[in-house]
């Protein structure tokens, strides 16, 4: 499986007909606009989410098209402080219309892999849990 770079991936969002399906496997990723809105997160400290917009708009502009944003983060249990980040973020990319589902590592069937480095080992299907809908606040997180 080739991974697809960030760049490629929003080349990829302007030009798709009918669906986009994102796989995020990874427990961690490092995205350079991502640095700063995390560090504040960590920090405690409220976040305009301006750098955000972007993603939200293009994408509630694809599916007030028509068009479908699904992604599934397979993710590690417990989770990283990453991921519990991103579950705060979830709530908006729902509100923009895009369909994410978490899938526990652990829960996948026998026979079938998603590392964490990328690619599949196996072939199965697997069930996916949707995100509760509440929204995010600054503070809102519980620390371990």
């Amino acid at each position: 499986m080739r991974l697809a770079t960030a760049a490629g991936r929003d080349a990829l969002f302007t030009t798709f007909r009918k669906d986009a399906f994102h796989l995020e496997l990874k427990d961690e990723y490092r995205v350079s606009i991502e640095d700063g809105p995390y560090a504040t997160w960590r920090n405690g400290q409220p976040d305009d989410y301006a750098w955000f917009r972007p993603w939200l708009e293009q994408t509630h502009a694809l599916t007030a098209s028509g068009k479908t944003v699904r992604r599934v983060r397979v993710v590690t249990e417990p989770v990283t402080e990453y991921i519990r980040w991103e579950l705060e973020l979830t709530p908006m990319n729902h509100a923009a219309g895009e369909e994410i589902r978490w899938l526990p590592r652990h829960r996948l069937p026998a026979g079938l892999e998603f590392r964490r480095e990328g690619g599949t080992g196996g072939s199965s299907t697997a069930r996916c849990w949707p995100l509760p809908t509440s929204a995010p606040t600054a503070n809102s997180r519980a620390r371990s």
